[in-house]
């Protein structure tokens, strides 16, 4: 029996949600090998909400809607992209590289 409304979290950000009437199910998946519960910087194609030019910009403890963890509040070099400062957070670690594996739909 299927209850009206239950949500079945596998990660942060992959999940099944179920309705009377719908089933929504995730297709493709992002694989960031070697991942774990650290610090990196955010990722760098979430800049426009995450760059920074010192740690003050950085307030720790924030988490952005759509960003990939907790700020710690340092401000570091992007490893990414060149020029680029960018907050660092606490979450899953490196952030994913938005390569899909199946395609995009």
């Amino acid at each position: 029996v299927m209850a009206s409304s239950v949500k079945k979290f596998l990660s942060a950000t992959l999940f099944e949600y179920e309705t009377q009437k719908r089933f929504l199910r995730h297709t493709n998946v992002v694989i960031t090998k070697n991942q774990s519960q650290t610090t990196c910087e955010e990722d760098k194609d979430n800049k426009w909400h995450a760059k920074c030019s010192s740690d003050s910009d950085c307030i720790k403890g924030h988490v952005h809607g759509l960003g990939w963890g907790v700020r710690t509040g340092r401000c570091l070099n992007s490893t990414r992209e060149e020029g680029l400062r960018i907050c660092e957070i606490y979450g899953w670690c490196p952030t994913e590289q938005d390569v899909l594996p199946l395609g995009r739909a």
